[in-house]
């Protein structure tokens, strides 16, 4: 461990394994909560030791051994504003790993996942890498005939950064306290159509919070918007739609897009928090409360979700219009009939 460098060890185990778990099962939302805390819990050191004691294990460490790369991001982006990068990088574990070491001497993950982690850590952080980090990863064959990836990366830089410049030309806003944004984000998840309302129009001494606010950890683009789609908040998402119709702003906040390239709707069918038929459900209720056309890369996915096989919204749809087509037909040949009498009548 670097020197004079004392890591935190307050937490219970419970907590730990809590943090642990949310490392190991990929779930973002939850670590942030860990290290951010919100109303029921209390923020975490991110220094703080969470392996046995002794072991000398961080978050940072387990979620480079586990390679869960969203994790990995939004810790070197917390520790780069917080100006702590370089030190985290140095803490060792009593084996002696850095966090790097711990993602290159795995054994959750094979050499082309480390690979593919390794080089994206390098092309999105300014930071350098130690003589005993470059050689394990020379061992490992990382560098050779890179050529081909590095392009593939650098396009994939080039592409994120445009991404990146075209939402902050947009209308994404950074103006809340980390309170208020958690406060914010709280009201969604807890599905609490009251206090949601309350944010946005403001209360006598709270001022309104903006519909475009980033909630989400700096640099990820989540608004309200992306989170109640990603929990399937059915209340939240129709109030959602109909305040965005009334500010003209919908084509505008269906197009916004988080950090990994996820629109709103798209954040529903990813979403790892509903199942398929939660999915489904409520994409044919947007559809159909708001008669909205979807992108393509939307509907290849509810495609690909088999939301369009044998579909009874639409068997109904179909069922209706046909209906309404021989009705039609039925007061049409009546009205050919009651014409036909007039005339022999005459």
């Amino acid at each position: 461990m670097s020197e004079n460098f004392h890591l935190g060890k307050t937490l219970t185990n419970d907590k730990k394994k809590n943090i642990i778990e949310a490392i190991k099962n990929d779930d973002l939302i939850l670590f942030i909560s860990y290290i951010l805390g919100n109303e029921d819990i209390l923020p975490c050191d991110i220094f703080e030791e969470i392996s046995e004691e002794g072991n000398n294990w961080t978050a940072f460490h387990y979620a480079m051994h586990y390679g869960k790369w969203e994790i990995i991001k939004f810790i070197f982006d917390y520790l780069i504003d917080s100006n702590l990068i370089q030190k985290a990088l140095k803490i060792k574990t009593n084996q002696n790993n850095c966090p790097l070491l711990c993602l290159l001497k795995s054994n959750e993950i094979n050499d082309k996942q480390k690979k593919d982690i390794y080089f994206k850590i390098l092309n999105t952080f300014p930071i350098q890498i130690n003589d005993e980090v470059l050689k394990e990863a020379i061992e490992r064959n990382f560098y050779n005939n890179n050529q081909n990836e590095s392009n593939q990366k650098n396009s994939e830089q080039n592409k994120s950064n445009q991404n990146k410049s075209i939402q902050n030309e947009s209308l994404l806003n950074n103006e809340l306290s980390k309170e208020e944004k958690m406060n914010f984000y709280n009201s969604v998840i807890d599905g609490n159509l009251d206090l949601f309302k309350s944010y946005l129009n403001g209360t006598p001494d709270r001022k309104p919070y903006d519909i475009f606010e980033e909630v989400s950890a700096p640099g990820y683009h989540w608004t309200v918007f992306h989170y109640a789609m990603h929990y399937g908040k059915w209340e939240i998402i129709k109030f959602i739609f109909d305040y965005l119709i009334n500010l003209d702003m919908l084509d505008f906040a269906l197009k916004l897009k988080t950090n990994d390239n996820r629109c709103p709707f798209l954040n529903l069918l990813k979403s790892n928090d509903l199942d398929n038929e939660q999915k489904k459900d409520i994409y044919f209720k947007i559809i159909n409360t708001f008669n909205i056309p979807v992108g393509d890369e939307v509907l290849k996915e509810a495609i690909e979700r088999n939301f369009y096989d044998n579909n009874q919204n639409e068997s109904n749809q179909n069922k209706s219009e046909q209906n309404e087509s021989n009705q039609k037909n039925s007061e049409q040949n009546k009205s050919n009939q009651n014409k036909s009498i007039q005339k022999e009548s005459l």
